[in-house]
């Protein structure tokens, strides 16, 4: 068995590629992504350096016109990273078409003359290793529930043809210092998009990962998605023991171990991990990847059944029969406040998600809407059940996300304040006209990755103030903001 962790294990090295072509290019850093015509401190205001990097800084922040909303900032010195200028753009676009409770968010991305500034969720309660250090060793019962969080994130990513490669305890934070604070994986300056071609992962050459977490192919090439998978059984390996179960005083004899030593389950280590757990921990790190379990896999593995859900207030679900946004306004608006609530506000409701995700991929499918409506006592013909997953299915892309299972939950208990009333409005006024136009509306809607025509803007805009000539003002946005989202 490895060597006990001690705190130097926090200086483990990232092996970081120069550049990679990849299989599924995606633009580089998109209209959809970029923050036009408005610099970083127009919106947020700066607060403590919270860590340090070789190319920039990481700041706390906050929004200027709501100071409650707190944001972590990534500054990076662009002339530090001309070479690598390709992974931090792969970085922006795949964390902004990512949407999922256990995945950091992305707000914002700033190009301006000197830096780049990547603006995300603030999460305050630390990292999972840190955990890890002061126990020792953590009780089964609560690393299955971690173990569940972190595998559904995977299996997101997976699924729409991500691979993290540096899956490790110290990418996964938690969202606040509450007992039950959510734990987010964050850090995808290595990620890597693949296209799926029959169900196999299109593989992948280049050297990336941290040295203890690096799975046998990874150090051999070529690899697939299945990397990840192999880390998450290290971390398991981790938590239930305290220990690394491949290791050595330095990083060739780490790698040596992970090549040729055999995972000794018999150990002292492991007198104390049930049977379900051992079983699945060797089927996370089987060398051989075609062999090795899928986050799929996992996460209906027997073991996983111990990390049970908060209770949930099953009445969360009915809304969704009854949801009908008042106008496509009103939607990006309840959007954007989704995207910066509290998490004391959506906890609930992202429990709710959770429990009818029944396959852990992160979206639900309308057979997931028929199983929630029904464990209401709801009930309905096909055709009714179609209509309401088109009402919620805001992308239409055939699966209700996170953002808009959310959106549509809390429209039955929306109370909003003049404060957020105010942020809201603030976020579509970006040019501080005191009226929401048209040319504002492009750049927010481009932003939030939607491709409308100046006709559908202009459309949007007249479903607010019916037809009067100009911007929405901010009355009229209160009107609008006020009208119930409901049949």
């Amino acid at each position: 068995m490895g060597q006990c962790l001690g705190k130097k294990a926090k200086k483990e090295i990232k092996t970081t590629p120069k550049s990679e072509k990849l299989e599924n290019p995606q633009p580089v850093i998109s209209e959809t992504t970029k923050n036009i015509s408005q610099k970083l401190t127009d919106i947020y205001s700066l607060k403590k350096v919270i860590g340090q990097g070789s190319f920039g800084i990481v700041r706390r922040g906050a929004k200027l016109d709501n100071p409650d909303i707190q944001v972590a900032i990534k500054t990076i010195t662009k002339s530090k990273i001309k070479h690598d200028l390709s992974l931090l753009k792969n970085e922006v676009e795949i964390l902004s078409s990512i949407d999922h409770p256990n995945i950091v968010k992305l707000y914002d991305f700033f190009d301006e003359e000197y830096f780049f500034n990547i603006v995300t969720e603030y999460c305050s309660g630390g990292e999972l290793f840190e955990v890890i250090i002061q126990n020792g060793r953590l009780n089964e019962a609560l690393v299955a529930k971690y173990m569940k969080k972190m595998m559904r994130a995977i299996n997101h990513l997976h699924k729409n043809g991500i691979c993290h490669r540096d899956v490790k305890p110290q990418n996964f934070i938690f969202e606040s210092t509450d007992t039950n604070a959510e734990l987010k994986l964050i850090d995808f300056g290595l990620a890597h998009r693949f296209t799926m071609k029959k169900k196999k992962g299109v593989s992948m050459e280049t050297f990336a990962g941290t040295p203890y977490y690096l799975a046998p192919e990874v150090l051999k090439g070529p690899y697939d998605m299945k990397c990840d998978i192999w880390s998450l059984g290290i971390i398991m390996v981790l938590m239930l023991t305290g220990t690394h179960p491949f290791s050595g005083n330095c990083t060739p004899e780490i790698y040596k171990s992970i090549l040729n030593d055999e995972l000794n389950v018999n150990s002292h280590e492991f007198k104390h991990i049930s049977a379900q757990g051992v079983d699945l921990i060797q089927k996370l790190l089987v060398k051989n990847p075609e062999l090795r379990f899928s986050a799929e896999q996992a996460l209906t593995h027997p073991w996983m059944k111990q990390a049970k859900e908060e209770k949930v207030d099953i009445s969360i679900y009915a809304s969704l029969k009854n949801f009908m946004p008042p106008s496509e306004m009103w939607r990006a608006a309840v959007g954007i406040l989704v995207k910066y609530m509290s998490v004391s506000e959506i906890g609930a409701l992202r429990s709710a998600f959770n429990e009818v995700d029944i396959e852990g991929t992160g979206t639900l499918s309308i057979k997931d809407i028929e199983f929630s409506l029904a464990k209401t006592g709801i009930i309905l013909p096909k055709r009714e059940l179609i209509e309401i997953f088109k009402r919620l299915d805001y992308a239409q892309d055939g699966k209700i996300h996170y953002s808009e299972f959310l959106t549509a939950t809390l429209s039955s208990r929306l109370c909003v304040n003049e404060q957020m009333m105010l942020t809201l409005f603030s976020y579509f006024d970006i040019d501080k006209s005191g009226e929401i136009t048209i040319d504002n509306l492009k750049v927010v809607f481009k932003r939030m990755g939607l491709s409308y025509t100046e006709e559908k803007i202009s459309h949007i805009i007249n479903e607010v103030h019916l037809g009067r000539k100009g911007g929405i003002t901010y009355d009229e946005f209160k009107i609008m903001m006020t009208k119930k989202a409901v049949l």
